[in-house]
């Protein structure tokens, strides 16, 4: 135990990032935020609505013509489209923030501790196995995104969990045949475990190091020597396996011509881990020391590289997943035999990364929208509509049919998105209400304290249930634009198999966009709904945004609209390529700056 609470001090006292945190940053553990980041104040948690068609017109909006979308900011009860965003403002500065890594992170930071540093974008980089992983993200956080650094925080057991990590990974370590020699050694300890110290810290703290960098990592081990020199060196390598060093990626920024830009490793980092979920590989590294990454075009040619692969590249599985929210099929709690969310999961998993694989440079979000290769098992057939035999769990490759297409027609995502109750009218409102603020980046306000709708029971449909919707007027402002985008999936029941067949009737499968500002209008089943997402500008400027939030880490501001703008262009001059739109991102000062 003295071991563990003086590597606990270490973690608590170490230097950790250098540079002062002002009020639009914080620290972690002052109280500014969950994360001791405080977010951009002024920016919407919705994002940003749409693309101007023309520059100086309102997002989701033809020139001349007004917003489809009725509803005041900021008024409880009554929906809204966020504030327009225009190009011609000055670009929006990120805020100061530490950025806490996770547990994939943590797991191939370590790794390079171990193995050496990557050579090929974090590929070859994995976990120790059998490490228990300290990072997990916590809860309470409002981020629509996990990447946002406000979902990022340490909490008491979490530091426990990083101490119990670094005396794993420190002992794996100390089995290496380079530090055993030191520890087995009888010269003086300064003499070889002070290299191997700065070599270590260089790898686990991402940006060169001096002596003075370890000077208190070494007089903590040489103090401990008398008690053995493997405890010595152990305890150096804990020290160092706890500091906020590791464990936070800084965006500080340093003085530049006025301003605080990030300097050269803050930038390797953020592409890195932003990208890869790993630190930076060699090719990165040595653009960080040679001073080469300074040029925007220079890592924007690493973004390029680094998501060639995109398949390959646990963020963008991570943003996919997040962005359609299909793993909520986990927490669906289903009654029938059939219902295998785990199975289901996989499922969508492996639907999405054939989608990169195959549309990340071309047409990625139609891809993910309208792609009709999926994967299916005995286990999950029936979620398919599809006739397999046994209940085996292996998923094969499977072709969708009828008008199943896309991740919205996938059983994990139409699963998720349901009550386990067939008429329950909620299923059309949360599928609704997802599409309006997950498509048209738009805020629908929550159902008031106390009101508590009464549906008919009976035999009617879903469809006829709504009606009521339209009746109520103090339901009809929010529901016309929520219930016609849900019923849209009236085509497949609670379990995501379609059907025919609702309460003895015939389904009706219309349903209706209303807001989006360019494709408002009546449409039939999941194709006619999917062929006016794919065809909205609004729609194509609410990924961007999102694009934005997931790698930047956080939603877009007032001065971000000509960041968004140059992506969306980017992203459709190259015809649909992923990676084009984000190094657009990445490529803005809006993430190269900080504010004060």
């Amino acid at each position: 135990m003295r071991g563990l609470g003086l590597a606990a001090v270490f973690f608590l006292a170490a230097p950790a990032c250098t540079g002062d945190i002002d009020a639009s940053g914080g620290t972690p553990g002052t109280g500014a935020g969950p994360s001791g980041v405080k977010p951009p104040g002024g920016t919407p948690p919705g994002g940003v609505g749409s693309a101007p068609s023309t520059p100086g017109t309102m997002p989701g909006t033809i020139p001349g013509t007004t917003p489809g979308v009725p509803g005041v900011p900021g008024v409880p009860g009554v929906p809204s489209m966020p504030p327009a965003l225009k190009c011609g403002q000055p670009p929006t500065a990120s805020p100061r923030r530490f950025w806490r890594l996770d547990d994939d992170q943590y797991g191939k930071t370590v790794a390079a501790a171990v193995k050496g540093r990557s050579g090929v974008a974090n590929d070859d980089l994995a976990a120790p196995t059998g490490l228990k992983l300290p990072l997990g993200l916590v809860g309470g956080s409002a981020a629509k995104f996990s990447t946002v650094a406000s979902s990022r925080h340490v909490l008491p057991l979490d530091a426990e969990d990083i101490v119990i990590a670094a005396s794993d990974v420190a002992d794996r370590l100390i089995a290496d045949p380079s530090i055993a020699a030191c520890v087995n050694g009888t010269g003086p300890l300064r003499a070889c475990l002070e290299p191997l110290l700065l070599q270590k810290a260089e790898l686990l703290f991402r940006r060169p190091v001096v002596a003075a960098d370890v000077a208190h990592y070494l007089a903590a081990a040489e103090e401990a020597a008398p008690g053995g020199r493997r405890e010595a060196v152990g305890l150096a390598l804990r020290a160092l396996l706890v500091s906020p060093r590791l464990v936070f990626r800084t965006e500080v920024g340093v003085e530049q011509g006025g301003r605080l830009r990030l300097d050269a490793f803050e930038v390797a980092d953020a592409l890195s881990y932003s990208l890869t979920d790993g630190p930076p590989d060699q090719a990165l590294w040595a653009d960080a020391k040679s001073g080469a990454l300074a040029q925007p075009a220079v890592f924007g040619g690493h973004v390029t590289r680094l998501l060639a692969a995109a398949e390959k590249r646990a963020s963008v599985r991570k943003f996919v997943r997040e962005l359609f929210r299909y793993d909520e099929v986990i927490a669906a709690n289903k009654p029938q035999k059939f219902h295998k969310p785990e199975t289901l999961l996989q499922e969508a998993d492996l639907f999405a990364q054939n989608v990169m694989r195959t549309s990340a440079h071309k047409d990625f979000f139609k891809g993910l929208l309208t792609s009709r290769s999926g994967f299916a098992s005995p286990a999950t057939a029936q979620n398919y509509n599809a006739t397999m035999t046994g209940t085996a769990t292996t998923s094969q490759p499977f072709t969708f049919t009828g008008e199943r297409q896309g991740l919205l027609g996938h059983p994990a995502w139409l699963s998720g998105h349901s009550e386990a109750d067939p008429a329950e009218p909620l299923t059309i409102i949360g599928r609704g209400r997802y599409l309006y603020e997950r498509f048209l980046c738009a805020k629908a306000p929550d159902l008031p304290i106390g009101v508590i709708p009464s549906f008919p029971k009976g035999t009617q449909t879903l469809r006829e249930k709504m009606v009521l919707h339209k009746k109520d007027p103090t339901c009809a402002g929010c529901h016309r634009l929520l219930d016609g985008m849900g019923l849209g999936f009236e085509g497949f029941d609670e379990y995501g198999r379609m059907r025919d067949v609702e309460a003895g009737k015939p389904v009706v499968r219309t349903g209706e966009v209303v807001g989006s500002g360019d494709v408002d209008g009546m449409y039939e089943g999941l194709q006619g709904l999917t062929d006016k997402l794919t065809a909205s500008q609004a729609v194509a400027s609410c990924m961007a945004a999102q694009t934005f939030e997931f790698f930047i880490g956080r939603a877009p501001g007032d001065g971000d609209g000509c960041t968004v703008l140059a992506a969306q262009k980017g992203y459709q001059d190259s015809g649909g390529d992923l990676a084009a739109m984000v190094k657009a991102f990445f490529e803005s000062d809006g993430f190269l700056y900080r504010t004060r």
